[in-house]
């Protein structure tokens, strides 16, 4: 659950259509969705990672929603993740992939913060061994993003109000790069996962990003990382990227 464009009730978009729902229809569909997860004994989740929000009206959302639905974890920054520690809720708190790890001094401020239970590793660490045993030495479980929607080559971590952004990045990238050399950078297949092991790295948890694609899609590509097979599934096309 996602509250990142609006302070009320916003979700992924492949759980409802924002702009043709109001409140209290989008209210009531939350309300289902979540008491089916805790019926399922699904773990449910706040997300508040845009670094454009400010810290203490996402703090007065999170207060919000953790108080209707008690959700098991919150992905977030460090400025919200500094509030919502200070606030003495006990609940697991995720360092989102838009705080911006693109280096190990960074990386390094983030494990000293104190402030997170889980952090999710992508962008330049999707295969870093190193980073992924810095956190475990420190007592912090990891999320590797295995595949990243974000461009490897992004600096701002979703902190641009330039909406043309991400998609001049994106042509840019694939006027440089095969689309496949793209996939590369931002993936980690189904086939590289043995090699953690052999590192004898422990993954606490994949992380998936199903945004843009449809179940059906998603579907396929759990079973690509289960049968540790991504020829039989990827196609090869920008579009299909994009």
């Amino acid at each position: 659950f996602s509250p990142t464009e609006s302070l009320h009730f916003q979700t992924r978009h492949n759980v409802y259509d924002f702009k043709s729902t109001t409140d209290v229809q989008r209210k009531e569909y939350l309300d289902k969705v979540i008491s089916l997860a805790k019926q399922l004994n699904i773990k449910t989740g706040l997300t508040l990672n845009s670094s454009m929000l400010d810290r203490y009206d996402a703090f007065e959302t999170f207060k919000s929603y953790y108080g209707q639905y008690k959700f098991d974890f919150v992905t977030t920054t460090m400025p919200i993740a500094r509030l919502i520690k200070q606030s003495g809720v006990s609940i697991d708190i995720i360092c989102s992939y838009n705080e911006g790890i693109s280096s190990f001094k960074k990386l390094q401020q983030v494990i000293d913060s104190g402030l997170f239970t889980f952090v999710v590793l992508g962008n330049k660490f999707l295969r870093s061994f190193q980073a992924f045993h810095l956190l475990d030495k420190a007592g912090i479980k990891s999320i590797l993003m295995l595949n990243t929607g974000c461009s490897a080559g992004c600096v701002t971590f979703c902190n641009n109000n330039d909406k043309h952004y991400c998609l001049d990045l994106f042509n840019n990238t694939v006027d440089k790069n095969d689309i496949n050399e793209v996939y590369a950078y931002q993936s980690i297949f189904p086939e590289e996962l043995k090699e953690y092991s052999k590192h004898g790295i422990n993954i606490d948890v994949f992380k998936l990003a199903s945004r843009p694609i449809t179940y059906e899609e998603l579907h396929k590509l759990i079973l690509s990382y289960i049968t540790e097979d991504s020829v039989s599934y990827i196609k090869k096309d920008i579009k299909n990227y994009h």
